[in-house]
């Protein structure tokens, strides 16, 4: 509205803490006064229906009513489109081949020649910025070594907390104390899962954690994990698929109950109950659910959680009675 009234030449917002539905009415405005509104790199939005991967204002926004505060905004926040501000080790320094080989503990590391990080591969929200690490070797070098033991993918994940969106300082707390347990979960469990439990998570190659409980923005975190190129995601889940399912949350449960030391490090190192639905980790005052009565609340949920799964069980049951009819 400031750009509108002429009381600002432009407005800018460099990370992706936007989303279309953000920014669609006040499009329309500045268009309708002769403006833009844009990415950070000069790139119109488009507004596509239904497409929801496209929700997010990957790239920022700069929105002017005049083109040459447009490109002054554009020639000073641009990002660079070699994802140059993803691949950085925690310190901001520039991720090269040498950083690859002495902190990446992937098979044959020391054979890494050189790794492309593709603009079309990288996420920048709010929370991280994501980017795929496209590996490639010498072939001189691939003599002596079976080449599928070589790692060609890896996701690259940092969240530093001073180069992502600024917000209240009570949600930054909140959502650094998620980014621990997340890359906690992947250092100290992923592997143990992945090579003894028999269960199908990303296998970590690096992790950095570097917590401040007095100083939130001071936190940084950076993880690097197997890229899983070829999963296929399905909003509902056939017979044979739930099966595949339920047999890897089983042996994830599994793998706890038998390994005292694995469920001991959990408790150490993450919390008790992941999900952002937790009541625990609702702010204060935001919902109506804070003024429940908690012995009140605790028993009507039990009683939904149960009934869910007495409906998952019965369903079950059926379909397993079906198969075995056929």
């Amino acid at each position: 509205m400031l750009v509108l009234q002429g009381q600002a030449d432009c407005y800018v917002n460099n990370t992706a803490g936007t989303k279309r539905w953000d920014t669609c009415a006040g499009e329309a405005l500045i268009r309708a006064f002769g403006g833009t509104l844009t990415d950070v790199n000069g790139a119109a939005y488009r507004y596509v229906p239904a497409a929801h991967e496209h929700l997010v204002n990957q790239n920022g926004i700069i929105a002017a009513l005049h083109a040459p505060h447009a490109a002054r905004a554009q020639e000073a926040v641009s990002h660079c489109t070699t994802t140059a501000d993803i691949t950085r080790d925690p310190d901001g320094k520039p991720i090269d081949v040498a950083w690859l080989r002495a902190n990446v503990r992937v098979p044959h590391a020391e054979l890494i020649a050189s790794f492309d990080a593709p603009e079309e591969s990288a996420v920048r929200s709010r929370h991280s910025h994501v980017v795929k690490l496209h590996l490639r070797y010498r072939a001189a070098d691939l003599k002596s070594v079976d080449e599928s033991s070589l790692v060609r993918v890896l996701l690259l994940k940092r969240c530093v907390a001073r180069d992502l969106s600024a917000r209240a300082p009570e949600k930054l707390a909140r959502d650094v104390k998620s980014y621990a347990n997340e890359a906690n979960f992947v250092r100290e469990l992923s592997a143990l899962l992945h090579d003894e439990g028999g269960v199908h998570v990303a296998s970590p190659y690096y992790t950095f954690t570097d917590v401040h409980s007095d100083d939130p923005t001071a936190c940084r975190f950076l993880t690097i994990v197997e890229s899983l190129e070829n999963f296929e995601q399905f909003s509902f889940l056939d017979f044979s698929r739930a099966c595949a399912a339920l047999d890897q949350l089983a042996r994830f449960h599994a793998f706890f109950l038998q390994r005292d030391d694995a469920r001991l490090t959990a408790q150490r190192h993450l919390w008790q109950h992941g999900g952002h639905w937790d009541t625990d980790k609702i702010p204060h005052g935001s919902a109506e659910i804070a003024k429940t009565d908690e012995d009140e609340m605790n028993r009507g949920m039990y009683i939904r959680r149960m009934d869910a799964l007495e409906w998952l069980l019965q369903r079950a049951s059926s379909l397993i009675d079906q198969r075995n009819k056929d």
